[in-house]
């Protein structure tokens, strides 16, 4: 008996209006979709993240993350648009140039990522991975000098970046 009380209980309190249909804020729709994307279960997580962004529209961590997601699910439309929107709300935050110039690279379209990458460096002259990854469309593009150079500037701001190395060894 108990066990058929308790849900009718709640339910007649949640159809009086006494408690939210939504028992989750978005910050534990944020922390949840953090979960997820952490154990590598980027449905969920954008799933999760489309919650928050339901609840808090505005909110620049929900459309950078839910772009991580959909990144990771090759949904690249979805992650473009997301990065996007993100950028509007934050224009000089450089990371995101750098998410979106690595999808447009992904999309085989070196002329959008190296125009990323290089608002990237613009606002961030120091960030190396930005001078990679724009060496990596130069080199997509056939434009060996250009990539080196990148691939040198990303060595010159970060001596560990085995990564650089290779990939300008390649080239050379």
């Amino acid at each position: 008996m108990k066990s058929t009380v308790y849900p009718l209980v709640i339910g007649w309190f949640i159809a009086a209006g006494f408690f939210p249909g939504n028992l989750y804020s978005a910050q534990d729709w944020f922390d949840k979709g953090n979960v997820f994307f952490e154990s590598q279960r980027y449905q969920e997580a954008a799933d999760a993240y489309t919650k928050v962004l339901e609840e808090s529209p505005n909110l620049y961590e929900g459309y950078v993350n839910r772009g991580l997601a959909w990144s990771n699910l090759d949904q690249m439309d979805k992650a473009i648009s997301d990065f996007t929107k993100a950028i509007e709300m934050k224009p000089k935050s450089g990371q995101i140039y750098n998410y979106r110039g690595l999808v447009w690279y992904n999309r085989r379209d070196p002329d959008k990522a190296i125009a990323d990458f290089s608002q990237m460096i613009t606002i961030d002259p120091q960030f190396a991975e930005a001078y990679f990854n724009r060496g990596d469309a130069w080199g997509a593009k056939g434009k060996v000098d250009k990539a080196v150079s990148d691939f040198t500037k990303a060595i010159e701001l970060n001596p560990k970046f085995a990564e650089a190395f290779h990939h300008r060894g390649i080239l050379l």
